[in-house]
């Protein structure tokens, strides 16, 4: 790496590291600063005098009161350490959480900035798999064909219609029409409500969707996490959820229609019905923002995220495809 570079993982490890150093020393200094039972000399019950028999007895007595006295406290401090070492665990589990949310993100960054390229196989196989999910008993046409315009692509060639949502925008739809299949062919077919005589194109609206979110989510830059409010509540809910993306995602395409039949819209007036849906989506995801205790740590908030964890650097370029 180079110098004077941060590294996001590193730097959570060396926290965690010095957070993990620390707390250790302090609860062994304070679990172990005083033993569990005292030994002192005053104390011992052979400094209990007998050379007075009227006596002893009183001595005795005031001796197992004391000593009954001091087990009791030590018991408590006893629980009172353990809480405080339960309490050290979950600052812990937390920190753990923080470091797995930083993959997390860099897990999506990677995928947010990869182009669609028709020439490798997997985003070829891909492409064919969203055909079969979207037309199960349909052949699958070649990636050259004008029967893909059924699926919502302006274009003969799919390939040409992702831009600068890149590779990722065909994984949402792929997400979309396997974890919610009724949701996805109703929007497909425009199964809901009175339609226009010109819709939207399914395939095409799914891919300004995507691109649309990384705007939204400020996650424009493979080099740092999201620095705005709705992008840094959008971490917290990615920490309690690696799909939440995707999940979104789905959200969005059903918002998305609904608010296309809200408006009454057609085709030219799609950019609009977006812009009302990223509105309406970016309060959604503020709202739900349930800040946890442990917010996201700054570090994670504020650091840069290393170049060398990203498979590449490509930028998203802004699409304008109904207009």
């Amino acid at each position: 790496m180079k110098e004077g570079r941060v590294s996001l993982p590193g730097m959570l490890s060396s926290a965690r590291r010095r957070g993990k150093s620390s707390s250790k020393t302090e609860w062994h200094s304070e679990y172990e600063a005083e033993p569990m039972i005292c030994t002192s000399t005053t104390d011992k019950p052979d400094d209990i005098p007998v050379s007075n028999s009227r006596l002893q007895p009183c001595f005795a007595h005031n001796h197992w009161r004391q000593l009954l006295e001091l087990l009791v406290c030590q018991w408590v401090k006893l629980l009172r350490n353990s809480e405080k070492l339960s309490n050290r665990i979950s600052w812990r589990s937390a920190r753990g959480s923080s470091e797995a949310q930083g993959r997390d993100l860099v897990l999506l960054l990677n995928r947010l900035f990869v182009p669609f390229d028709g020439t490798n196989p997997e985003h070829e196989a891909a492409l064919f798999d969203l055909w079969r999910v979207s037309f199960p008993v349909r052949d699958v046409p070649p990636a050259s064909d004008s029967r893909w315009k059924a699926l919502g692509w302006q274009s003969d060639v799919p390939a040409r219609d992702f831009r600068g949502a890149g590779f990722a925008a065909l994984e949402n739809l792929l997400y979309f029409g396997r974890t919610r299949p009724l949701a996805f062919q109703g929007l497909l077919l425009k199964a809901a409500g009175t339609r226009a005589d010109m819709e939207y194109p399914f395939a095409v609206a799914g891919v300004n969707i995507t691109y649309m979110l990384t705007q939204l989510l400020d996650l424009r830059d493979p080099s740092k996490a999201p620095g705005t409010a709705v992008g840094k509540a959008f971490l917290r809910k990615l920490e309690r959820d690696p799909e939440a993306f995707n999940e979104l995602y789905c959200d969005v395409f059903e918002l998305l229609d609904e608010k296309w039949l809200e408006m009454k819209a057609s085709y030219m007036q799609f950019n609009q019905v977006l812009a009302a849906t990223r509105d309406a989506i970016e309060v959604q995801v503020l709202m739900e923002d349930t800040t946890a205790e442990e917010a996201v740590p700054s570090a994670l908030l504020t650091s840069k995220v290393p170049q060398e964890d990203l498979t590449c650097t490509w930028h998203a370029i802004p699409i304008c495809l109904f207009l």
